[in-house]
């Protein structure tokens, strides 16, 4: 019985770490397309997964929430206000009454995020759960969102960031090179990204990790 898991990046898959290569997981990469993540789940709860997963980072709406925190949010809200249940894996009861925005855009200013967390209540943003939770809710399964703040409410994302990856999900080095050398200036925001993104990752690999291996042990005990 196996667990399906979708991310939008290859840096946020390695940091599943040994239960990547799990036979009992099943592991998707979007390259942050909200499509191709509902393609990747569709595909995934066709083949007989038990349960979907979204997994990665997410973007700070909350003040409070400093880079790196854990969020395994109850609901995700999508763009239309519906409000899509992320919960129902047990023994996991570490889900809390929260809610994480879903956005088939990338939130990068401080200003968006103060309007977004404004509107919904949602603690954080990404760019997958609500369209996993969409396909999980059609076909009957459970879905559960494991996410870790990278950049706060109060962080701006660089310019390019919504086009740094490529297909695969990986970084378009070249890419990035070049905007930097268009505009050297903003090394800074870049570095700061990066230690953010850094730091989610860690808790991912760590915390993140023990929460989906607890998911994963629970859906074997149930064969």
């Amino acid at each position: 019985m196996q667990l399906g898991v979708i991310c939008g990046m290859e840096a946020e898959a390695r940091a599943l770490g040994s239960l990547r290569g799990d036979p009992r997981v099943s592991v998707g990469i979007s390259a942050a397309r909200p499509d191709r993540a509902t393609e990747m789940a569709e595909e995934m709860a066709g083949s007989g997964v038990a349960a979907l997963v979204s997994w990665g980072i997410a973007g700070g709406l909350d003040p409070a929430l400093p880079s790196g925190s854990l969020i395994v949010p109850d609901t995700v809200i999508d763009s239309d206000g519906a409000h899509l249940p992320l919960a129902g894996l047990r023994p996991l009861d570490r889900t809390r009454e929260s809610a994480i925005a879903g956005s088939d855009r990338i939130v990068t200013t401080p200003e968006d995020k103060s309007v977004l967390h404004r509107a919904t209540g949602a603690v954080a943003v990404d760019m997958e759960s609500h369209r996993i939770a969409r396909v999980a809710q059609a076909a009957g399964i459970p879905c559960l969102a494991i996410r870790a703040v990278s950049d706060t409410a109060a962080r701006s994302l660089p310019p390019g960031t919504a086009s740094a990856l490529d297909a695969r999900g990986r970084p378009r080095v070249f890419h990035v090179i070049l905007g930097l050398a268009r505009a050297p200036y903003r090394l800074g925001a870049l570095l700061s990204a990066k230690r953010d993104l850094d730091t989610a990752l860690a808790t991912l690999s760590t915390l993140g990790v023990e929460l989906l291996l607890e998911v994963v042990d629970a859906l074997e005990a149930t064969r």
